[in-house]
């Protein structure tokens, strides 16, 4: 990734005259508030691997394969991957929210 940056910044200061000096400004934000800046992005770093993107690729995969053998129709998905749908997420969120309702007696 950083290397894509170094190439992206690279371009910019070489093709976009536009933006060049408006590069140059955020990345020396970036790097003279690092002590500052760092503590505040730790809490959302994660590896690659653990990225939500990369776990939803891993989780069509899986439906892919599971289709190919048999074991999933296909149209259907896994339940690893529905987890990662955003229709899906949106139903389980007004489940959880009318459980909660139900909870407190306001359903």
């Amino acid at each position: 990734m950083i290397e894509q940056f170094s190439d992206f910044g690279l371009w910019i200061m070489y093709k976009d005259t536009a933006y060049r000096q408006i590069f140059v400004w955020f990345l020396k934000q970036i790097l003279d508030n690092k002590e500052y800046l760092m503590p505040l992005v730790d809490k959302y770093y994660v590896d690659i691997d653990d990225m939500y993107v990369n776990l939803w690729s891993n989780t069509k995969k899986k439906t892919r394969e599971m289709q190919e053998s048999g074991e999933l129709p296909v149209g259907i998905l896994s339940e690893a991957e529905k987890y990662f749908v955003p229709s899906e997420q949106k139903r389980h969120m007004l489940e959880e929210l009318e459980r909660e309702r139900k909870k407190k007696g306001l359903s």
